[in-house]
């Protein structure tokens, strides 16, 4: 009986496990994407954007240039990608462009499409080199977070605890039938990491009173605990 418990549990931790490998490999991708990202917009503005009349305008060198059309290539094709990753950085719930006021204003793509365009002020530029070093920063701090976790046995057994609880969520998610945003919402809330909690405890408590009593001992104690 005690080896059962103990496989349970380390069954637990290994799905854990695996679902913090997962999770630590996605954030790193997506550091390394939005790194990249980064430094192929940052070499674009240093190369080809200049002042002209408080304004920013594509230079003389960048016109005709293979260099800057391979670089506005890589911006403009990952742009949907990028805007994705940046997650909620990436969009503005208010944003002023002259007179006109925009309502959850997408930062990257807005700002990308108008590169070889004159009406890009200063302020777009460096807000949204801004905001990718911060996303790029939250991944790694992300990153770290899920690193501390894989080394914390009791963090992996809640992980599989937690899959374990969604897995009919989940499924409804893969067959299409529950979109993931609303997946997320019921996951992520206190009432869900509560039960969570209270499944890990009972377990912990069931295992030691079985470890200590002894199988048919706990049971009996539970069945004169409830009537």
């Amino acid at each position: 009986m005690i080896w059962y418990i103990v496989g349970v549990f380390s069954a637990l931790i290994f799905i854990g496990l695996v679902i913090c490998i997962g999770r630590l490999k996605r954030i790193d991708e997506d550091e390394k994407f939005l790194l990249k990202y980064l430094q192929n917009y940052v070499e674009y503005l240093n190369s080809f954007i200049e002042r002209d009349f408080g304004s920013f305008l594509i230079n003389s060198r960048g016109k005709n240039s293979s260099k800057e059309s391979e670089l506005y290539s890589f911006l403009v094709r990952y742009t949907s990608k990028a805007q994705r990753k940046m997650g909620k950085n990436g969009i503005l719930e208010s944003y002023q462009i002259g007179n006109m006021l925009y309502r959850n204003y997408q930062l990257l793509a807005n700002t990308i499409n108008k590169l070889r365009f004159p009406d890009i002020h200063s302020r777009d530029f460096e807000l949204l080199r801004n905001m990718l070093t911060m996303t790029i920063q939250e991944k790694i701090d992300a990153a770290d977070s899920v690193r501390s976790m894989i080394k914390n046995p009791f963090k992996l057994l809640r992980e599989g605890v937690n899959f374990i609880v969604t897995l009919p969520l989940s499924v409804l998610v893969w067959s299409g039938l529950m979109e993931y945003r609303t997946f997320a919402k019921i996951t992520d809330n206190w009432f869900m990491r509560f039960i969570n909690g209270v499944i890990i405890l009972i377990g912990l408590f069931g295992s030691l009173m079985t470890l200590l009593l002894g199988w048919e001992e706990t049971i009996e104690k539970l069945r004169h605990f409830i009537g």
